[in-house]
């Protein structure tokens, strides 16, 4: 188990093999990207924040225990001491509340990798696959997708992460598909959403 600065936004999901643009500006996380990019691995881990009312966001809000281990790709500081940030979603991680810091005013979680399984991709996935592909045809970012794909550049399960993250715009769906564990019911999960 390792040690993360923990970037909880309500209503964002972040799934392995997606790429996000982030601003910072509220001095919590001010503080945490310029901790960040100051260590030699530029990584934290990200989480949907649970809130009850618009007093949890401002104090010390629940989140969900699956997460994201991302890295960031790119990152500027702006003229106005914001932070402008592009990650990549790295690996599925399970994480546990960490300690109070003494002066963080972000919060520290444990996190430990929960990878998916590569197995278990059916038939059906490859039919759906295909099915998907002429479905979607013509669009440029899904067309680069199955490309990378077709050169086996991508594992399934990559792939099936970054399709859901572009044709699913529901955080709460976007988490549960974070969760499960089955390729299968993942591809359901999405067929349910966009009502193929």
């Amino acid at each position: 188990m390792k040690k993360f600065a923990l970037f909880p936004l309500p209503q964002v999901v972040i799934l392995p093999g997606m790429m996000m643009p982030l601003r910072f500006f509220e001095d919590r996380y001010l503080q945490l990207i310029e901790m960040v990019m100051k260590g030699e691995v530029h990584e934290f881990v990200m989480s949907r924040m649970l809130l009850r009312d618009e007093m949890d966001y401002h104090l010390s809000p629940d989140f969900e225990k699956v997460g994201c281990r991302v890295r960031v790709t790119h990152h500027r500081k702006a003229s106005d001491g914001t932070h402008e940030v592009m990650v990549c979603g790295e690996e599925r991680v399970t994480l546990i509340e960490g300690e109070p810091g003494d002066d963080r005013l972000y919060r520290i979680v444990d996190a430990e990798s929960h990878p998916f399984t590569e197995t278990g991709f059916s038939e059906w996935f490859k039919k759906w696959r295909s099915e998907i592909v002429t479905r979607l045809k013509g669009v440029p970012a899904i067309d680069e997708l199955f490309e990378e794909s077709d050169h086996g550049d991508l594992s399934d399960r990559r792939f099936l992460n970054i399709l859901t993250s572009m044709l699913v715009q529901d955080a709460e769906v976007l988490q549960q598909c974070l969760e499960e564990d089955e390729p299968d019911h993942q591809m359901r999960m999405i067929e349910d959403w966009l009502l193929i």
